[in-house]
């Protein structure tokens, strides 16, 4: 299985600006597991707010969030419908390399156990609403767990396919632990995953963007009860570096949750630190020398 994908250095010792997103992507409620499309122009992310009047807390959906041009803010979110979203807990979305695929996680019926991972396609690129009945991965990829958080990198050099996730492997107690798999053309479908042994450890280790190395993990020596983290790949040991944890301009003593990088070099990522608008927000981080 290959895994010759680039990913950024470190940056430990970076400074970062960090903004919240506003109310028009935040709520009172929870917003997580934010991605950018790869034109920079739409924000999917999952949000637990009432898709009703009643103001009670719903099953997590995704919604996503647009605008003109990269150097404008994001506009009001809007739900991406039913064609994805459910009556139960549809949430950590990613995209193809070419937009038109999004990979998710979900506990509707149907699947194998837990929350299993599907994926939905959609014909026009210019409407980011305009999705298709999702498909389930199969029991190969899913278990009678629960598997969060895909997100499929492209190796332009190879024409590989890597698929990306984080299984809880308990059953006893919850250890999420980061699996790769790879899809085989000849036989469209993905090989068996394996786990990702060198950066998975004790404890929750629930995303990894093999793209720009970053990890979502509750590993020893971070700032709260989880950071975001990063590595790289080293060519000549076929391996990963240790990751670093990105410091105490992003990391605070509260949660901050699953990472991803625009590409104009913006740092995505959620946080419960005061003084968001609800319970999680999703920030925004630029370097400080950019």
């Amino acid at each position: 299985m290959s895994m010759a994908l680039s990913a950024q250095e470190p940056a430990a010792d970076t400074e970062w600006s960090v903004e919240n997103l506003g109310p028009s992507i935040n709520s009172a409620y929870s917003e997580r597991d934010s991605v950018v499309s790869n034109d920079g122009l739409s924000l999917y992310f999952s949000s637990d707010r009432p898709t009703n009047d009643s103001g009670e807390l719903q099953s997590w959906n995704i919604f996503v969030a647009s605008r003109e041009a990269i150097a404008e803010p994001f506009g009001k979110a809007i739900n991406i419908g039913p064609g994805v979203n459910s009556a139960y807990n549809d949430h950590s979305a990613s995209l193809s390399p070419d937009g038109l695929t999004m990979y998710f996680s979900s506990d509707r019926p149907g699947g194998c156990g837990g929350q299993d991972l599907y994926f939905s396609r959609r014909t026009d690129s210019g409407d980011p609403a305009s999705w298709s009945e999702p498909v389930h991965l199969g029991c190969k990829i899913n278990s009678e767990l629960d598997e969060i958080c895909p997100i499929f990198s492209g190796d332009p050099a190879t024409n590989l396919g890597l698929l990306y996730f984080s299984r809880d492997v308990g059953p006893d107690e919850i250890d999420f632990d980061l699996y790769v798999t790879q899809f085989v053309m000849d036989a469209l479908e993905f090989e068996e995953p394996l786990p990702l042994n060198e950066l998975n450890t004790p404890t929750n280790d629930w995303h990894f963007d093999p793209n720009y190395g970053l990890l979502w993990s509750e590993r020893e020596g971070g700032s709260g009860a989880s950071d975001i983290w990063q590595t790289s790949w080293i060519e000549e040991f076929f391996g990963w570096k240790q990751p670093v944890n990105l410091g105490s301009s992003i990391n605070s003593g509260h949660n901050e949750g699953r990472p991803s990088v625009s590409v104009d070099g913006a740092l995505y990522f959620p946080s419960n630190r005061p003084g968001g608008h609800g319970a999680e927000d999703i920030y925004v981080a630029v370097r400080s020398d950019q």
